[in-house]
């Protein structure tokens, strides 16, 4: 999903969450490469970033694998649904596209 979304710029934040049981059979790095298209495409934003716990890895090859590069490491940025506060790596992409 795209949230967070600042039309000033225009920028969002790429989210998205997968059942353990299904990590590692693509359907994340797929999923992720829709929603970055209709972001752009139809919704004319112009950059998407992805916030990630610097832990988990295989977030980090989704968001690699599709384009975004790291941006950042932020501390003590962000609660986890467990109540933990964590460090996140950000990592972003922007639409060439848009600039011309």
């Amino acid at each position: 999903m795209v949230k967070n979304i600042d039309w000033s710029v225009p920028k969002g934040e790429l989210a998205y969450f997968i059942d353990a049981e299904q990590e590692g059979k693509g359907f994340t790095s797929n999923a992720v490469e829709l929603v970055k298209n209709y972001a752009f495409e139809d919704l004319k934003i112009e950059k998407l970033y992805i916030k990630i716990d610097p832990r988990n890895l295989g977030s980090k090859r989704v968001a690699i694998n599709n384009g975004f590069e790291k941006e950042g490491y932020f501390k003590h940025e962000y609660r986890t649904g467990y109540g933990d506060v964590t460090d996140v790596e950000r990592y972003g992409l922007v639409n060439n596209r848009s600039r011309r």
